[in-house]
């Protein structure tokens, strides 16, 4: 498969490419199967793909110029929240076309665009006269459902994360080196660092950890340490290798919900070292449901859906709140914060874009809990979201009990 033919310029606060990146790029490329290119803040292109349909080429010489479909010249203000999750844009003839943008230090540098898919059999015959289609090249055009959609997606969004995390570590390595006391407080601990770290790499290499998800956790540790110039630095470090430990046994589905609230009080201590005593947490969990089987990480991306939403605009006296019970058969979950809120309106929207009510390609925490509570206990379960403005957001999952293989 052809990767992209590379355009290698220098542009201030922009995307630049390296080896690496361009490495990253053609991984995507062979996993997706589809034309992408990318893009920088100026909307230039940085790496062009050729692998167009045959369509695209005829009608609007693609391969000529990538700007010659008109979808790659749409201006968009990507300002936040909504410039980190993918949308898409519909050319007249049904074709779909991704745009992901590419973030650094909250800022956007480029884009990935690509596609040029269909995920609907429209009729040819209802507007083949009046677009003047060539029926044979249209039908050779795969048509990809909503299951693949998400998976391409979330390809789309790994990329672009994974640039972005490569480029700030190679912004910030020399900073490292020049944080003197950080070094000397990473030095004192060696020895307990390098055993957490070899219990990590241990567990890495068992499941082939791949390169995103390495960029993840190096990239958190490397800000951790520009941030923290103190001894909090380490115990943030520890704090994340456990929680990275945890996330590495996510080849097991199911998990006790007394290691998923473990796991949850690790990742709110690391909250507590940026709030402070801004933030309190009560948590609450009966005792006949710490050995209840859950699905694997379900409930913590709750948890960081409120402190990216709903602790957004809100300084101080932040609360968490997370109790969890068994009764009979059933398991019951709530996460209760006390952040800005939603309007009626907005909660009514987001509990459709959740359920797949509406379509919608953006990809958020919420959904993906959903979708996998769907899999696994198909409709026997409740996923209630509540909100009142400047009153905070209430989530109640309520799923069976998941009975012990025999």
């Amino acid at each position: 498969m052809s990767s992209g033919e590379v355009h290698k310029e220098n542009f201030e606060d922009t995307i630049v490419l390296n080896d690496k990146i361009k490495h990253l790029y053609d991984e995507a490329i062979d996993i997706l199967g589809i034309s992408l290119s990318i893009f920088d803040r100026k909307n230039e292109p940085v790496i062009i793909s050729h692998n167009y349909p045959e369509f695209c080429i005829k009608k609007c010489n693609v391969h000529k110029d990538v700007r010659n479909c008109h979808l790659y010249n749409i201006y968009d203000e990507y300002m936040p929240p909504h410039y980190k999750d993918p949308f898409a844009f519909v050319c007249q003839y049904g074709l779909r076309v991704f745009v992901m943008p590419i973030i650094i230090n909250n800022s956007l540098v480029g884009t990935i665009k690509g596609g040029h898919i269909r995920i609907y059999d429209e009729s040819y015959v209802e507007f083949k006269d009046e677009l003047d289609l060539d029926y044979e090249l249209y039908r050779k055009i795969q048509i990809v459902h909503q299951g693949r959609i998400m998976a391409i997606l979330q390809h789309i969004k790994t990329l672009s994360k994974n640039i972005s995390y490569y480029y700030l570590l190679e912004n910030t390595e020399m900073e490292l080196y020049k944080k003197e006391e950080i070094i000397k407080d990473i030095a004192k601990n060696e020895l307990l660092l390098e055993e957490s770290l070899r219990s990590t790499k241990e567990q890495v290499l068992s499941i082939q950890i791949n390169n995103h998800f390495l960029f993840n956790t190096l990239n958190a540790i490397a800000s951790l340490a520009i941030k923290e110039d103190s001894i909090k630095t380490y115990e943030s470090i520890i704090r994340l290798s456990k929680i990275f430990r945890y996330s590495l046994k996510s080849s097991n589905s199911i998990a006790t919900l007394n290691d998923e609230i473990l796991f949850i009080m690790d990742y709110l201590e690391l909250q507590k070292l940026r709030y402070g005593e801004r933030l309190s947490v009560n948590i609450n969990i009966s005792e006949n449901a710490k050995s209840a089987r859950i699905p694997f990480n379900f409930i913590q991306p709750i948890i960081e859906n409120s402190f990216v939403h709903g602790f957004k605009n809100k300084m101080d006296n932040l609360s968490i709140q997370i109790s969890c019970r068994k009764n009979q058969d059933k398991i019951y979950i709530q996460v209760l914060d006390n952040g800005t809120g939603l309007e009626e309106d907005e909660i009514e929207k987001l509990n459709n874009m959740i359920k797949g009510q509406t379509e919608n390609f953006i990809i958020s925490g919420l959904m993906m809990i959903y979708r996998k509570l769907e899999l696994l206990h198909h409709n026997n379960f409740e996923f209630k979201i509540s909100s009142k403005k400047n009153a905070g957001t209430q989530v109640i999952i309520v799923i069976p009990a998941i009975k012990e293989e025999l």
